[in-house]
């Protein structure tokens, strides 16, 4: 899961993080600092959005 410090989900994010764990689901989070909302749309350009899709790439090749 990726979000962002700044996110109005991170809590959210972070609790359904834990009870996934909890449930025996291998799970990572990645927090974003001084980020925002779907930051990957709005700056797709970005180095920080380069790096998340390059996350969600690494993920999806050994998982997918």
């Amino acid at each position: 899961m990726q979000v962002s410090d700044a996110e109005v989900m991170l809590d959210d994010t972070l609790n359904f993080a834990k009870r996934a764990q909890e449930a025996g689901v291998r799970t990572t989070v990645t927090v974003e600092p001084h980020g925002f909302h779907i930051y990957h749309y709005f700056l797709p350009e970005a180095p920080e959005t380069l790096a998340a899709i390059g996350e969600i790439g690494s993920f999806l090749r050994a998982h997918g």
